[in-house]
């Protein structure tokens, strides 16, 4: 009976490091997302949202991904931007092509002087609460470069947060960011994203589930002893 309980403690601690301990996000596959100037959501549409729209990758936190043929380092200005080579990519109205993608590159929405400011995306999902970081979402159009990137900390909403009970959460979330530069300077963009988010636990509940091993072990052997 000793030995049940414990089991059944150590099944419950599974759980708790699940949910409140937290678990690293590992992979955002995109499902839908959308984009929008000047409107509240992406979803109210209007005559320069996008569309055309098609999914290339997932979000892998811990690095920066889809900006291939898009390298503002060395091209800054002149080179039209590859929606296959994005994360996602769109026909913005009548404007042209758009790659949106993750970079640490600053280059022109604040000052073309600095580097390296956003870090790679990241983030958890704590207690059914998500927390992401996408500072370093940009959009490439037609030679220029704009940060697009939100965060919990600022205007990003989760929306809505599934757990499938498999380590994988169905996710819709949005957030805005006002261009600082170019010529559609001091529009907002609006962003749109649903998927589904596959997680690990954080070291920390890997360390609360093996100490709940390791007690049930001792458990068991002063049982047959």
């Amino acid at each position: 009976m000793k030995f049940l309980t414990g089991l059944m403690a150590l099944v419950a601690t599974v759980g708790l490091a699940g949910s409140a301990y937290g678990a690293e996000i590992v992979d955002m596959t995109i499902t839908s997302f959308g984009f929008g100037m000047g409107h509240a959501t992406a979803a109210q549409g209007g005559a320069d949202d996008s569309s055309a729209e098609q999914i290339n990758m997932s979000i892998v936190p811990g690095g920066f991904q889809g900006g291939a043929g898009w390298d503002v380092l060395t091209t800054p200005s002149g080179t039209a931007a590859d929606p296959n080579a994005g994360i996602v990519g769109f026909q913005f109205s009548f404007f042209g092509p758009v790659a949106s993608y993750t970079t640490a590159d600053n280059y022109d929405d604040e000052t073309a002087a600095q580097y390296g400011v956003y870090a790679a995306p990241s983030g958890d999902i704590t207690g059914g609460v998500m927390t992401l970081n996408l500072d370093a979402w940009s959009a490439g159009w037609s030679g220029q470069q704009f940060n697009q990137g939100g965060n919990t900390g600022g205007t990003m909403v989760i929306d809505s947060l599934v757990d499938n009970g498999n380590m994988t959460f169905n996710y819709a979330l949005h957030w805005t960011k006002l261009i600082g530069a170019g010529p559609f300077v001091g529009n907002t963009g609006n962003w749109d994203l649903a998927g589904v988010a596959t997680v690990v636990p954080e070291p920390m509940s890997m360390a609360l589930v093996g100490s709940s091993l390791l007690g049930l072990i001792g458990l068991r052997r002063r049982l047959m002893a």
